[in-house]
C-alpha cells in the first residue's frame, strides 16, 4: 500500500498553536452546526498527478499512484478533480 506523507512541525510551534488557536479553528456556532449536519460522503477516483479541489477549503494532491478517496463534507460544497496545480516530482 501507499503511505501518506505528513508535514510535521516542531513541538514548540505546535504547543503555541494549540494554546492560541486561530479563529478559523473555533467550533462552529449552533446555527452553523445544523447546516453542517447535512453532510454527504462521496468517493472519488483520483489519478496520479491530479488534485481533488474542495471549494473554500483547499485541495489534496496525489502523487505516486492512483487512489480512491472518500470525502465527507457539507451538502452543496463543490468538489472537483483537476490536473495537479504543481507539476509531478
Amino acid at each position: 500500500g501507499r503511505e501518506v506523507v505528513l508535514h510535521r512541525t516542531s513541538s514548540e510551534r505546535a504547543a503555541t498553536f494549540l494554546q492560541n488557536p486561530p479563529d478559523w479553528l473555533a467550533l462552529p456556532c449552533a446555527a452553523c452546526r445544523t447546516k453542517l449536519a447535512a453532510s454527504v460522503t462521496q468517493t472519488y477516483q483520483i489519478k496520479d498527478g491530479e488534485d481533488l479541489a474542495v471549494a473554500g477549503l483547499g485541495w489534496v494532491s496525489l502523487r505516486g499512484g492512483d487512489a480512491s478517496l472518500a470525502l465527507t463534507c457539507p451538502d452543496g460544497i463543490l468538489v472537483r478533480r483537476r490536473p495537479g496545480l504543481f507539476g509531478r516530482r
